[in-house]
């Protein structure tokens, strides 16, 4: 580069800095730094900036202040259900101590006789395989093999009749330390070829829902984003929640991406329990073929205890 080059770049940097041009080297040094900039955990370039703020930055997270979020209270079967509801449709709910401290304490325990293996991933081509796109180790805790599985599965079926639990995943297990993470993702799955679909899927259908059960929270971090809603999801343990996968067409419910926010402190366990298709009584209850409703899941001929915004 001669002279007169580099003093025209000079020139048009200080003139760039008046009249806006400087807005176009930003983005691209913001890309430059991000490239350059040594990894805080394994995985981190699958991150977006902005998420990854939204995730540590508890500030960011607005949606508690809608004047549709709201908390209600009520009595199922002799005992009080706390569910905030941080969407409508499509649903982001949450049931706040819906688990009992033996329960927790107890399904810890048991984790601790189990061998927690690497995850794998279901990648955009259908395939399965290791990826740090996802690094979290977990392990199958059949409610049939195991007493603490099935205390969580009794507790949720009372909790959620409008789904029938005898169509659902065996309850997945998975712990999260410190780096540990899941990019952002769906839970509705597509497969490379037939048989490998028909091979997960078999009579049950896709995943309708999508409940997660919290028994142990992370010291900083953890929490489960959703972009497309901006919420970012921090339960304690004893806490659960829910979303949906599918609207009512059965297809992929466009605001249903999440992912499992970056442990930066400590570690996370939760387990969850993956509902089917095939069966659910709350798919009679859908009339349209759009995004399902949270007004589905509070049931008929209950009074409130308890009916108040956030705010």
């Amino acid at each position: 580069m001669n002279y007169f080059q580099t003093l025209f770049i000079c020139v048009l940097t200080i003139i760039g800095t008046y009249y806006g041009y400087h807005n176009m080297f930003s983005s691209h040094w913001e890309v430059v730094e991000k490239v350059n900039k040594k990894p805080q955990f394994v995985g981190e370039e699958f991150w977006p900036v902005e998420a990854t703020q939204m995730c540590d930055n508890e500030d960011w997270d607005t949606t508690w202040q809608s004047s549709e979020s709201i908390c209600i209270r009520y009595v199922q079967q002799f005992y009080e259900v706390r569910m905030e509801i941080l969407s409508w449709s499509p649903p982001l709910v949450i049931y706040r101590d819906v688990f009992s401290k033996k329960q927790v304490s107890d399904y810890l325990e048991l984790l601790k006789n189990l061998k927690m293996n690497e995850q794998k991933v279901v990648r955009d081509d259908g395939e399965i395989a290791y990826s740090t796109y996802r690094q979290a180790n977990g392990t199958i805790t059949p409610a049939h093999s195991h007493a603490e599985a099935q205390s969580l599965m009794d507790t949720a079926t009372q909790l959620l009749p409008v789904f029938d639990f005898q169509y659902t995943e065996q309850i997945s297990a998975l712990s999260y330390i410190k780096g540990g993470h899941y990019a952002l993702h769906t839970d509705f799955l597509t497969f490379a070829n037939a048989e490998d679909s028909n091979r997960h899927f078999g009579e049950m259908g896709n995943r309708l829902a999508t409940f997660i059960m919290v028994f142990k929270k992370a010291e900083k971090g953890g929490g489960t984003l959703f972009p497309q809603l901006g919420n970012v999801f921090r339960a304690n343990p004893g806490d659960a929640f829910l979303w949906f996968n599918c609207n009512g067409n059965l297809e992929r419910e466009a605001k249903s991406l999440h992912g499992g926010c970056p442990i930066r402190a400590g570690e996370k366990i939760i387990a969850t329990i993956w509902i089917r298709i095939f069966n659910q009584p709350i798919r009679e209850m859908q009339e349209t073929g759009g995004s399902f409703h949270a007004g589905l899941l509070i049931p008929e001929n209950h009074e409130f205890s308890s009916l108040q915004n956030f705010l």
